[in-house]
């Protein structure tokens, strides 16, 4: 297949992916056609301005990036936000609507420890007698939005009390803690 060198940092392109600006307009059906199969690059003075790609193809491009996180968060997860949990001092757990853990910061994982693993129930970091309140708790900020506070005892650690902020991210929560034990 011939190929056609453009005055850019580009490789040289398939001929049948570079159309001049005057070309398109004039067979606009013909190269949108082969947009759908392949990107085609638009020439305006002879240089590379447009690409032309299906809307597939802008989608894939354009869709969140998979997290690459160590395992501190899930798939779903950016890379940047799990970075950030991991820098933070805070016991920070984040929560899909259904209420299992997506991700969580290095200070939350070395509190809980595995009570915190992925997937994991959010209301699983306080004991039996709290988890009630927990989940309607986050099932209210979930539908509505707005946070709410309440104070339980760690699951984890005996015998201390921790503050909970839970408030919305995303489509689910996320639960700033902190150990207010006296």
């Amino acid at each position: 297949m011939p190929t056609v060198t453009v005055m850019s940092s580009l490789p040289p392109l398939p001929a049948d992916q570079v159309v001049t600006a005057s070309d398109f307009v004039r067979h606009f059906g013909l190269w949108q056609e082969r947009a759908t199969r392949t990107p085609l690059y638009i020439l305006q003075r002879g240089r590379p301005r447009f690409v032309l790609i299906s809307i597939e193809t802008m989608n894939a491009l354009c869709a969140p990036q998979a997290s690459q996180a160590f395992g501190n968060a899930s798939p779903n997860t950016p890379l940047d936000v799990a970075v950030l949990l991991d820098n933070v001092r805070d016991l920070i757990l984040i929560a899909d609507s259904e209420g299992a853990i997506v991700a969580c910061s290095r200070t939350a994982r070395a509190h809980f420890g595995r009570i915190v693993a992925l997937g994991a129930p959010i209301d699983a970091i306080t004991p039996p007698p709290s988890r009630a309140l927990l989940v309607e708790s986050v099932s209210r900020v979930a539908a509505s939005g707005i946070g709410e506070q309440m104070k339980a005892p760690s699951a984890a650690r005996e015998g201390r009390i921790l503050a909970l902020n839970i408030e919305p991210v995303g489509d689910g929560v996320g639960v700033f803690a902190e150990d207010i034990t006296p």
